[in-house]
């Protein structure tokens, strides 16, 4: 007999091991089995792989891989989990170190699909239910209903009273005298009256436009041929003359001058006219947009600009 801790000889007889002390009792018991570290299935000591799941025990003490048998009788009455390799119960369902499905459920119309042939399969597939009658009343309800609003409809449409057009009969008054059919007579329609601009305000209007052609042609000249000697601006404090010299000054230094005149309104009093006007002026120095009013006198029956103010809309 061999000790299982130092391998020495023991004698049959003897109760421990003379080398190492281990008790014989002890050493025989666990030389006669050897538990398999994976299943905890017990195996001879001589065994090389485990009787349940096939461990290698070679493997396991470092042996040589060329001593190992390439195959193993599986066990029998177990089932081999595929993934982690451990023996189960055979009714288990789940492998019970990793829980891996040990076989597949076979769904009950799979097995009736393996017995049964394809025509009883056709022949057992449920009807279709015809809708009862307590469904198709109220489809027909509505049917009907829809029938008698068409009908209805229909005979009010016919029954009603058409229109008949009798002709207009030509009276005679006597054999040789036809009177004409009669049509109602017609009152025209006047345009509502508008008061038409005097001669005066006509004037003072293409005076106004000639002013402004020459304002943007920059004619200081021509200008200034539409101001009387005793004109002021208020809105300035300018005389004819400083008037004269501000609009040469502008004149020189604007290469563009455009007025746009909205709104004009004429007032004529006498010998004094009022033109009020929006004036939008726009250059490539200056642009501003207010009121304008002109005032005008007629001097030797000539319109002349005797005041010229201006007020700038702001916003």
């Amino acid at each position: 007999m061999t000790c299982i801790k130092c391998n020495s000889d023991i004698p049959d007889t003897a109760k421990f091991c003379p080398k190492c002390g281990v008790k014989v009792e002890i050493a025989k018991a666990e030389v006669l089995i050897k538990k398999c570290p994976s299943c905890g299935a017990e195996n001879p000591v001589s065994a090389k792989f485990c009787k349940v799941d096939g461990y290698n025990f070679q493997q396991a003490e470092g042996k040589p891989a060329e001593e190992i048998k390439p195959e193993i009788e599986k066990p029998k009455g177990v089932i081999i989990c595929p993934k982690c390799e451990t023996p189960n119960p055979l009714t288990a369902k789940f492998c019970k170190k990793d829980g891996t499905p040990l076989r597949e459920e076979i769904k009950p119309s799979e097995i009736v699909k393996e017995y049964i042939k394809p025509e009883r399969i056709i022949e057992k597939r449920p009807k279709e239910i015809a809708p009862s009658k307590a469904r198709r009343i109220p489809i027909w309800i509505a049917i009907s209903v829809l029938a008698v609003i068409l009908a209805g409809g229909s005979y009010l449409y016919f029954k009603k009273p058409k229109e008949v057009s009798v002709p207009l009969q030509e009276t005679r008054t006597s054999p040789d005298t036809v009177v004409s059919k009669k049509e109602p007579a017609t009152i025209p329609i006047q345009p509502p009256l508008i008061p038409e601009q005097s001669l005066e305000e006509k004037a003072i209007i293409s005076l106004i436009n000639a002013w402004k052609t020459a304002w943007e042609s920059r004619d200081i000249e021509q200008y200034m041929s539409f101001y009387d000697g005793t004109f002021y601006a208020p809105y300035k404090k300018m005389n004819y003359n400083k008037w004269l010299n501000y609009k040469q000054g502008l004149f020189r230094r604007s290469s563009r001058i455009q007025v746009v005149i909205k709104n004009l309104q004429v007032n004529i009093n006498g010998d004094k006219a009022y033109a009020k006007f929006d004036q939008d002026y726009r250059s490539d120095i200056y642009s501003d947009l207010g009121k304008k009013t002109l005032t005008f006198r007629k001097i030797n029956g000539v319109w002349k600009i005797v005041e010229e103010d201006f007020v700038e809309y702001r916003g």
